[in-house]
């Protein structure tokens, strides 16, 4: 009796293993096509950016200023900040603002700019954010417009590299690449939580010291 337990409980780890290792390969084949694959930008309703550095703002300002969209989402950013970005980035097209200034993670960079775009009855957005950054932020972005018939194209920013040899990049993409799946998991985490709970995941997972020491131990600097 005991014999054939320890085989299902055997088959069941074999399977589980399996399963997981098939969403890994399968994942990971999702962050290299997106990461590497250049996407062509067509005019769209609005610029979608995810902030996070300088050059994400830029790229969006100069998204509108080429014609692409007329209108802005800089996630997040207060009213102040709009103002300084403007001073700094805007040209000749300067944008229609619309505010979004409570995300703090990705998945509420994701939630609160669709819900502008649900608002503003937008069809169609240009997502900037950086290329690390991109699938994890697109898959969202997506996730969160489901069913809505929303258009949302990718303008991937490339983190800068200074001098570095190729291999040198190669292993930086390769590292951020690895740590973007990780955090993946995270955003999946928020995501279900939300559409269970209705509720923000964020604080719980800030204030969790078993996250933090998994992120300590996970993700490379």
């Amino acid at each position: 009796m005991q014999t054939r337990i320890l085989k299902k409980l055997c088959r069941f780890s074999a399977a589980c293993g399996a399963l997981a290792l098939v969403l890994i390969v399968l994942q990971a084949a999702y962050f290299h096509y997106i990461f590497y694959k250049p996407a062509n930008v067509h005019e769209a309703d609005a610029v979608v950016v995810f902030a996070g550095s300088p050059a994400r703002i830029q790229e969006g300002f100069r998204v509108v200023e080429d014609g692409l969209a007329a209108r802005m989402i800089i996630s997040p950013a207060s009213d102040e900040r709009l103002k300084d970005y403007g001073r700094k980035y805007a040209g000749g097209n300067r944008p229609i603002f619309h505010k979004e200034n409570l995300a703090r993670t990705t998945f509420e960079n994701a939630l609160f700019s669709a819900r502008i775009i649900d608002s503003a009855k937008l069809s169609s957005v240009i997502l900037v954010t950086s290329d690390f950054h991109m699938p994890r932020s697109w898959f969202l972005l997506k996730m969160m417009l489901l069913g809505d018939g929303v258009r949302v194209e990718r303008f991937a920013v490339a983190a800068p590299t200074g001098r570095a040899s190729r291999g040198a990049r190669q292993w930086r993409n390769e590292k951020m690449i690895y740590n973007e799946m990780v955090q993946f998991w995270g955003s999946l985490y928020e995501l279900a939580y939300h559409r269970v709970t209705g509720e923000l995941a964020a604080t719980k997972l800030n204030d969790s010291k078993m996250v933090r020491q998994m992120k300590a131990a996970l993700l490379f600097d």
